[in-house]
């Protein structure tokens, strides 16, 4: 499967199929000879062709990547207008790059755009037509729509995500963990631009922002992953394990604080922490804690940061319920980590370059 990192080929593909239907039926707003020369779905319709090839089936893995791709690059073409007019605010324009760059990467790391026929102008010129994708809803010219349809994407997607079997749990990682970060820079830019991210996204209109359901053909499992060694712990093993190192730590800190106000929010943060321990063993993960384990850094913001990326690979798990709790829980972590640590959060990365997704 071919990708490009762009719309300007898309771009181009509008601009070369109208001229070739031109050339082929004329222009003409009114034909007396037959129906529109595109037809609604996307696909041409002329009694001079013969044959119109079909869009190929992408399986569930390709679907994911598409879903991402897609709206990331709506995304990306935003960030490009907003960040090029915010020459007069200084912080406003520092922002908007950082949401680029941020975005940029995502896009690079997703694999880019589909382009299934390798560059439509490209073909030679028959009376053969091929399928066109459907375009998908863009965002608004504004920051708070912009960041929006960031948030409302990043939201929906990640539940598809969580829902669709039959995609591998290094792609699904992948694929969860960008959408996590596009979560982080929406928050991030309604935090500097001074508005509620869940109102940006809540007047968004049903037609404002793309419904997508994973269900093509299955994905085979990539033959490079190895099956788990005996003792080795499980993913849903180690992430327990990983929750009870936060909640000790979070422990440790409430019986050094003085300060009232803060210890009464450390209880309730590790009863959290706690809870999701619970939940995880209720679903059958064995208990494989340490008596004590400690982590690099016990600094809150690191804390957080570290709840964060566990929610991240929960959502690589094989067990359908676990990576629903996972999608819930990265919301209110991504939340709290933007509002109390924004340079955290900026700073945090879940994928590299090395788990990027490879063109298929």
């Amino acid at each position: 499967m071919t990708t490009t990192h762009g719309t300007l080929r898309r771009v181009l593909v509008t601009v070369v199929t109208a001229a070739l239907v031109c050339a082929i039926g004329g222009c003409s707003s009114k034909s007396e000879d037959g129906p529109d020369t595109q037809s609604k779905s996307g696909t041409f319709a002329n009694k001079d062709v013969n044959e119109i090839t079909s869009l190929p089936e992408l399986t569930r893995t390709q679907q994911a990547r598409e879903m991402v791709s897609q709206t990331e690059d709506q995304i990306n073409g935003r960030l490009t207008l907003l960040s090029a007019l915010a020459d007069e605010c200084a912080t406003c324009s520092l922002a908007l790059d950082s949401a680029l760059v941020a975005s940029s990467e995502r896009l690079q790391l997703a694999g880019g755009l589909w382009d299934p026929w390798g560059g439509f102008q490209q073909r030679p010129w028959s009376s053969n037509q091929v399928q066109l994708l459907n375009p998908i809803p863009e965002p608004g010219f504004t920051v708070e729509s912009v960041a929006g349809y960031m948030g409302e994407t990043a939201k929906s997607q990640l539940q598809a995500m969580a829902e669709a079997e039959s995609v591998p749990a290094s792609q699904r990682l992948t694929f969860s963990s960008l959408l996590i970060e596009r979560m982080i820079s929406a928050s991030l830019l309604a935090e500097e631009f001074g508005f509620q991210l869940g109102e940006a996204t809540a007047r968004l209109t049903d037609e404002g922002t793309p419904s997508f359901v994973i269900d093509g053909a299955p994905s085979p499992a990539p033959s490079e992953e190895s099956p788990q060694s005996e003792g080795q712990l499980s993913l849903e093993q180690q992430s327990l394990v990983q929750f009870d190192c936060v909640y000790g730590e979070l422990i440790r800190n409430i019986s050094v604080n003085e300060d009232e106000a803060q210890t009464e929010n450390a209880i309730r943060f590790a009863q959290g922490i706690q809870d999701r321990t619970v939940s995880l063993s209720a679903l059958g993960i064995s208990d494989h804690r340490l008596t004590r384990c400690s982590l690099a850094s016990t600094d809150p913001s690191d804390l957080l940061a570290e709840l964060v990326r566990i929610d991240a690979g929960l959502l690589g798990s094989d067990n359908g319920e676990i990576r629903r709790l996972a999608s819930q829980w990265v919301f209110a972590d991504v939340e709290s980590l933007v509002t109390d640590y924004p340079e955290r959060a900026q700073s945090l990365t879940l994928v590299n370059s090395i788990s990027a997704v490879d063109a298929e």
